[in-house]
């Protein structure tokens, strides 16, 4: 066997082992599709006086000029408490959206 009839065999070999590994992962994917949109579930950032919030966030804080806060996810309970806080101490605005996992 020569050099190039080696090199071709071990080129269908390792292009066998590509679409086999490729089936796995294919069947693997549509195997754990109905999970995916859970993947992601924010947790409440608000730290209270009795500690970390642990419920699961359901509202997006949005400055007063309408953007986004980094970091603002929060529970429906701590969001209400932090816009009336900060409307209260700051005298700003502050409102929640409700934060969508697609």
């Amino acid at each position: 066997m020569t050099y190039r009839e080696r090199q071709l065999a071990k080129a269908a070999r390792l292009r066998e082992w590509a679409a086999k590994r490729e089936s796995k992962a294919e069947a693997l994917i549509a195997q754990n599709a109905p999970y995916l949109r859970f993947a992601f579930q924010p947790r409440c950032s608000h730290v209270g006086p009795s500690g970390r919030c642990q419920a699961r966030a359901t509202v997006y804080l949005h400055a007063p000029d309408g953007l986004p806060v980094p970091g603002g996810y929060e529970c429906a309970p701590c969001a209400e408490a932090v816009i009336a806080e900060y409307r209260d101490k700051l005298g700003e605005e502050w409102s929640g959206k409700p934060l969508i996992l697609a």
